[in-house]
């Protein structure tokens, strides 16, 4: 399922970003550079709920070397995938596939993923974090991820069992 995020209003916006980033998952940040694509993993992402719907990841310029590649592309090039997942064990040592014909691709069987473009970043005073915001353009879900609602439905299932 690949959807638009200009065809849906801002109430089902608000709501797909937060029952897909909240809890939070691992994410995936993917960018590409002449050719070659740079993965780097962050444990932290917020959705931003405003006009344009977005994602905030603030990258550590101490931090590794596959974040500081990520924050350059994204600089560079305006784009980026994240892609999100509960489970590692889904998408351990699967490939990488091209859905979106515009932005990076996806890692292969991973639950969802934001399509981006960069919105806007800037250094802080401290000079070692930089928050940039990436403007959400289209969402991909696997088809058994999501219900009509736009809930996880695995996290549902286990909200629902815990109240058993």
């Amino acid at each position: 399922m690949l959807i638009d995020f200009s065809t849906l209003d801002s109430y089902e916006q608000d709501k797909l970003l937060g029952n897909t980033v909240i809890p939070r998952p691992i994410a995936f940040i993917l960018t590409e550079d002449e050719g070659s694509v740079n993965v780097a993993g962050f444990s932290l992402i917020t959705p931003i709920y405003t006009v344009p719907k977005s994602l905030l990841i603030s990258f550590d310029t101490q931090a590794s070397e596959h974040k500081k590649t990520s924050l350059e592309h994204i600089i560079k090039h305006k784009k980026a995938t994240v892609c999100l997942t509960h489970d590692l064990e889904r998408i351990k040592g699967k490939t990488l596939t091209k859905i979106h014909e515009t932005h990076p691709p996806i890692i292969e069987d991973v639950e969802m993923a934001y399509f981006c473009s960069l919105y806007n970043s800037f250094e802080l005073l401290d000079g070692e974090n930089v928050p940039v915001f990436l403007e959400v353009k289209h969402f991909f879900a696997q088809d058994d991820v999501l219900d009509e609602h736009y809930r996880v439905k695995s996290l549902e299932e286990k909200r629902h069992s815990n109240l058993i």
